[in-house]
């Protein structure tokens, strides 16, 4: 700027076009485009967001409270303008949803829901339950010991699913356990012991 008069030094004796400035929200339109192949990853769910006004971060951070897991858990890639309309990919583990799912079915069914009941002999067929309820199947009533049978077997990949899930939830549960009484071993006895 010219420190005398306080204007912009020009090229042209008059204004030869025009312009625009964006400053509003609605201007700035961000579509971001996912790389094709990138979404076959069984091992994570993509979700397409549509946000305003809202940084990548703290977007990720309420899809992690919504679905009750680490914010770390949640993947982006780069960060999208928070003053935009941005439509951006986020992903999260396949698991969060069967896990939100269970914990709803749950809440559903007991006034009190606890770790114990995931991981108590019946708790399979909570997990075999919700498990059907995400994936829309519908399914014949099978009792615990039924589901451990068809999904150590294989004979049911949705038993399967479910007999993996309640390993995971025991195995999480007792190392919890084991870490918070100082144990140096975990023994699992009674008829899980025995599956």
């Amino acid at each position: 700027m010219n420190p005398v008069d306080g204007r912009w030094p020009v090229a042209a004796t008059r204004a030869r076009g025009r312009a625009l400035l964006r400053e509003r929200v609605e201007d700035f339109r961000v579509v971001e485009i996912l790389e094709p192949g990138t979404e076959g990853d069984a091992g994570h769910v993509w979700m397409r967001l549509r946000k305003s006004a809202l940084s990548t971060p703290a977007a990720a951070r309420r899809i992690a409270d919504a679905l009750r897991i680490n914010t770390a858990d949640v993947g982006y890639s780069g960060l999208k303008d928070e003053r935009s309309i941005s439509e951006q990919w986020f992903s999260v583990p396949a698991s969060a949803f069967s896990v939100a799912a269970l914990q709803a079915r749950l809440r559903q069914r007991y006034n009190r829901v606890s770790a114990e009941r995931v991981v108590c002999g019946p708790g399979i067929v909570d997990i075999y339950e919700a498990l059907a309820g995400l994936e829309g199947r519908s399914i014949a009533q099978l009792t615990d010991r039924q589901i451990w049978e068809a999904g150590t077997t294989g004979e049911d990949s949705l038993a399967a699913a479910a007999v993996d899930r309640f390993c995971l939830s025991l195995g999480s549960v007792a190392g919890d356990i084991c870490l918070a009484q100082g144990g140096s071993g975990v023994v699992i006895a009674g008829g899980l012991g025995l599956r």
